[in-house]
């Protein structure tokens, strides 16, 4: 089961981060990346029947964000989603028989343990099989992207100028840090003291043509096609730099469904059972563009079925008429031999 992140680490406020210095700061930058792959995730699936007090977007961070969610009684009898752990006595397959949660609202409210038994005072939702959720895997590829985004910073930067710079003393390496400033900046640098220009040693950076910029902007469409592809979104990706064939864009379709079938059959065997403990009828299914690739993917199957049914039926047809022209000719030869 996936570590169970607090709330205020997870998603801190981007206010004071908001100007230009937020893409250098690597963490909080990746948590700027993260919320908004979060925020898309969040569209995958689709609830009927949820009652107001269990709001789909709080159901789905949690399972997103901690790999599971449980499902409960408040003391007012609404139904709340609360995220926490499993512990415990396990049974035979290792599955723990308590879940815990820390929820400052619900543990001042209720008079009762945090401590709940599954199957009777709660039930408990997989984002996954194992219980992994999807942060680790947003983590993997934002940090790339982090790491891609501040390199092409870099390289804009660095292709507004051709030199580097030995300075000789102090006050000759300060006016070459102030101008190197100002050219980070996006400003003119001036250095109008001839001594100051005499004493720096100028060294050419870029001696030939580089294609820098365009290997860092394949990475980072690398990196979003690749994430998207693990979530079950044909986002292709194409090195050649020519127009993508139809079969060559069908070619990682396979790979697409396995993770997200999987979160879709362990949400609908939770709900399942959540339905049988506290008698609700809460339903869910794919959504977005999942929903729309799933409807995409029925009517292909729905044209393959149609299509092989067409050519039984033709084939059936061509044996019959086959077998007539034979019986015919069969006829024929016989009344020939009567004559």
């Amino acid at each position: 089961m996936a570590k169970v992140e607090q709330w205020p680490d997870m998603f801190p406020s981007l206010a004071p981060f908001v100007t230009g210095s937020l893409i250098k700061n690597k963490e909080r930058m990746q948590l700027y990346y993260n919320r908004y792959y979060v925020d898309r995730l969040l569209s995958m699936f689709k609830y009927d029947g949820l009652p107001d007090s269990l709001p789909q977007k709080y159901l789905e961070m949690y399972l997103i964000t901690s790999g599971t969610c449980g499902i409960l009684r408040d003391d007012n009898g609404d139904l709340r989603a609360i995220f926490g752990y499993y512990g415990g006595q396990p049974d035979v397959y290792y599955i723990p028989k308590y879940y815990y949660y820390a929820n400052p609202y619900l543990e001042k409210q209720s008079k009762s343990d945090v401590q709940f038994e599954i199957g009777r005072d709660i039930e408990v939702i997989r984002n996954d099989t194992t219980m992994t959720g999807l942060m680790p895997m947003i983590n993997r590829y934002t940090a790339l992207m982090v790491e891609n985004a501040i390199t092409a910073r870099i390289e804009c930067i660095n292709m507004r100028r051709v030199n580097d710079m030995a300075a000789p003393d102090d006050k000759t390496k300060k006016s070459a840090e102030l101008y190197l400033e100002r050219i980070e900046q996006g400003e003119l640098g001036v250095m109008a003291d001839n001594a100051l220009l005499d004493g720096i040693k100028v060294i050419p950076t870029r001696t030939g043509q580089t294609n820098n910029m365009t290997s860092i902007i394949e990475f980072q469409q690398y990196l979003k096609a690749s994430f998207y592809n693990e979530i079950g979104l044909n986002a292709n990706w194409n090195a050649k730099r020519e127009s993508v064939s139809s079969n060559e864009a069908q070619l990682n379709d396979d790979q697409l469904t396995p993770l997200i079938d999987n979160m879709l059959a362990e949400r609908k065997e939770g709900l399942e059972k959540v339905n049988a403990l506290f008698g609700t009828n809460i339903t869910v299914d794919f959504n977005s563009a999942w929903k729309e690739n799933e409807i995409e993917k029925d009517l292909i199957m729905d044209q393959m079925e149609t299509a092989a049914e067409g050519e039984t039926i033709q084939q059936a047809e061509d044996e019959k008429k086959e077998e007539g022209i034979e019986a015919e000719a069969e006829d024929k030869k016989e009344g020939d031999k009567d004559e």
